[in-house]
């Protein structure tokens, strides 16, 4: 509901006391179909061809808008727009799971701008947990109970 989306942009620093929020439950309509840019249009009285309107669905945001003469803008950034997910086909859904994981925004606030942390946690963390279930894999199909690491650089590999 448009109260919903009002809480939330405020809490995100939106000044937004006397800007209207449209909802599709509540108008019964959705960009998909078209009609709630049409609402929106009669209700505001505002000129279409000054409106922008940003979304990641090419389908209700941008191809939609477009057809009535809006401006748009495709957030491609989106965290919802990585395709969608074939995970029911997959062999390796872990994997895939991680990997789609890492792409998200929030996975940022886990390698608080550092390069070498974030190298660390999207790209050798994945790898050796990658490895480390491979080789728990083998160890489990070749009935062997114990594995040695005789290396200094296995430590980790050890750990995990």
């Amino acid at each position: 509901p448009s109260a919903i989306l009002k809480e939330l942009l405020t809490s995100c620093g939106y000044d937004i006391s006397n800007i209207p929020v449209y909802s599709s439950g509540e108008e019964r309509h959705s960009k998909n179909s078209g009609k709630l840019f049409s609402i929106v249009k009669k209700n505001e009285n505002v000129d279409i061809a000054s409106w922008m309107h940003v979304g990641d669905n090419v389908h209700a945001d941008i191809l939609n808008a477009k057809k009535l003469g809006i401006n748009t803008l495709h957030a491609d950034w989106s965290e919802y727009n990585h395709g969608i997910s074939n995970h029911w086909k997959a062999k390796d859904i872990i994997g895939e799971s991680i990997c789609k994981t890492l792409l998200l925004k929030q996975v940022s606030a886990f390698h608080q701008n550092d390069p070498l942390n974030e190298i660390g946690f999207k790209v050798f963390g994945p790898l050796l947990l990658g490895y480390v279930s491979w080789l728990a894999n083998q160890l489990k199909i070749h009935k062997i109970d114990k594995a040695l690491f005789l290396a200094r650089d296995a430590h980790l590999i050890y750990k995990i």
